[in-house]
């Protein structure tokens, strides 16, 4: 890449998220507006976060104990991708039962979450729909990241967990899709989108509230997929503040993981 290039994709780039921010603001808002139902009185303070961050960091260690009794001191690399996955996914897992049972405790109901209603189709309908008409913005995004990054002389490398989806083995490859297909895209989607994002935007406005939890969604995600992610993010939020259903924000996840999976299956770097 020259710097040429670097600049002609973020211009690209840009582009293509205006296209997707065009679509949204003209058609997919006016068709989904509703009145928007008052949010729930939430019981979280700032301390109660503290308290479940030293859960994660609990929860991380203990994880990462049973794969050094399992596995020995092994590096994560050589683990493969089915141990990677199901110990990640069990960190967020106590993190998401760590958030269910401090809510119920001290009084939240299902409505604090978006989850008040059962799934429909029009709740995945709309949430693949989303992730569709931010395609351009997803592929710009990409590219205008790149660009950045190649202009500041940063590292630019697929993202681990991607490398090892890439290698997975054929006889596992449909345990790793319903994990990164399913059940990852519920579990954040529920610690992120129904819990954080809900307790933010009460706290500090929709705008913040969506923004503040997107970019911690991306930035979790490592630095190189940190531009697309942070689109995809944007759209689970929108999702979930525009409807007041988290099911939506589950399918653009859902749609966004099948996608990449079934694309580094096949050997493509995304």
């Amino acid at each position: 890449m020259t710097t040429s290039t670097a600049i002609k994709g973020m211009l690209f780039g840009l582009v293509g998220i205006g296209i997707s921010l065009f679509w949204v603001r003209t058609r997919l808002i006016p068709r989904w507006a509703v009145p928007l139902e008052p949010l729930p009185t939430l019981p979280w303070r700032p301390v109660h976060l503290l308290l479940l961050f030293v859960g994660y960091v609990l929860s991380s260690q203990a994880v990462g104990l049973a794969l050094r009794l399992i596995y020995g001191d092994m590096d994560r690399g050589e683990l493969g991708v089915l141990p990677t996955l199901v110990a990640s996914m069990f960190v967020f897992l106590l993190l998401a039962v760590g958030i269910w049972a401090l809510g119920s405790f001290l009084g939240a109901r299902l409505d604090a979450y978006g989850l008040h209603r059962a799934p429909n189709r029009g709740h995945f309908l709309r949430g693949a729909h989303l992730y569709l008409v931010s395609w351009p913005a997803i592929f710009g995004a990409s590219l205008f990241w790149m660009g950045f990054l190649f202009l500041v002389g940063a590292d630019i490398a697929p993202q681990d967990v991607a490398k090892l989806v890439q290698s997975t083995a054929s006889h596992e490859r449909w345990a790793v899709f319903l994990m990164a297909a399913v059940f990852v895209p519920i579990v954040e989607e529920f610690i992120f989108r129904g819990f954080l994002q809900t307790w933010l935007v009460k706290t500090r406005g929709a705008l913040p509230g969506i923004l503040i939890t997107s970019l911690l969604f991306a930035l979790l995600h490592g630095t190189t997929a940190f531009g697309p992610l942070m689109v995809i993010s944007l759209a689970a939020g929108f999702a979930r503040h525009i409807t007041g259903s988290l099911w939506p924000a589950i399918a653009v996840h859902m749609c966004n993981n099948a996608f990449a999976t079934i694309m580094l299956f096949q050997g493509l770097d995304i």
